[in-house]
């Protein structure tokens, strides 16, 4: 799924907060724009709950989900 373009009337034209919610969940949507990170090393700080990263080192990867206050990962090649 694609979200076009849109043209705004004068009146909303100048909201230029409502403009920069709509760009940004169109880039969501069209682009994958804000994406999973890729870590060298397991992380080290307090997620926020459900927050994920990749970690790629040395042939080891693993994805690790912040959960339950602590970090879990699954390991796979």
């Amino acid at each position: 799924m694609k979200l076009e373009d849109y043209q705004f009337s004068p009146t909303l034209n100048k909201d230029i907060e409502l403009r920069e919610v709509i760009t940004n969940i169109k880039d969501i949507i069209n682009n994958g724009r804000y994406q999973m990170r890729v870590l060298d090393g397991y992380p080290t700080w307090t997620g926020e709950e459900g927050e994920a990263v990749f970690v790629s080192s040395g042939g080891v990867y693993r994805l690790y989900v912040y959960a339950s206050n602590g970090w879990r990962y699954v390991a796979f090649t």
